[in-house]
């Protein structure tokens, strides 16, 4: 064969819930959407992230509750809230990064379900929210009320952001752009902030 000829293919294989990733609604409600159902207005929209590292201070008990949100938010336009721990920096050392204990366990920061039923029954704009954090629950949740709350209310999750680059609190568009799985209860994602340029 010459090289006007060639052509490379690979085989690919993974889970839906691995590194980054969108859980769909179904992942934890039977009613909910699944990932090739996600309309495009609910994944090209405003972002706001809320950087909560300085209050975790590298605390993998730490759980969000409603009273650390209470300056923020407003019901404006849909918007996708992403939640900053901090964790990025330990995005490529699985130890630190899933707190995993001496019995297997894990321990990371994560939202509390007060967190969860707030966003969903004040902010009806908020179609998604993510998180620096391998769950929007805390490592050590046994029973996943977070998901259940969010994904009940038509919500998704967007899972190991990496938030090591810089960018604002507000003003970026986020563009979730999930492998388009028909029947998927999740996805890899590839996310996206296109940012303003800043003026020098």
């Amino acid at each position: 064969m010459t090289e006007a000829m060639r052509y490379a293919a690979n085989e690919f294989a993974a889970g839906e819930h691995g590194g980054t990733h969108i859980d769909a609604p179904y992942h934890f409600y039977r009613e909910g959407l699944h990932v090739g159902e996600l309309p495009l207005d609910k994944l090209i929209v405003p972002l706001i992230i809320v950087d909560v590292s300085g209050l975790v201070n590298d605390d993998p008990n730490f759980v969000l509750q409603k009273h650390h949100l209470d300056y923020m938010l407003n019901a404006g336009n849909r918007c996708v809230l992403i939640f900053k721990f901090g964790w990025s920096k330990y995005f490529h050392d699985k130890k630190k990064y899933l707190g995993v204990t001496e019995s297997d366990e894990l321990n990371f920061p994560g939202l509390g379900e007060e967190i969860a039923t707030w966003i969903t029954t004040a902010y009806k704009n908020v179609v998604g929210v993510g998180v620096d954090v391998a769950s929007v629950d805390p490592g050590c949740s046994k029973d996943f009320p977070v998901h259940k709350v969010l994904s009940s209310s038509g919500l998704y999750n967007i899972e190991n952001v990496n938030l090591s680059m810089d960018v604002p609190s507000y003003g970026c568009t986020a563009l979730v752009l999930p492998m388009k799985i028909r029947q998927g209860t999740g996805a890899p994602l590839r996310f996206v902030a296109i940012c303003p340029k800043k003026l020098n």
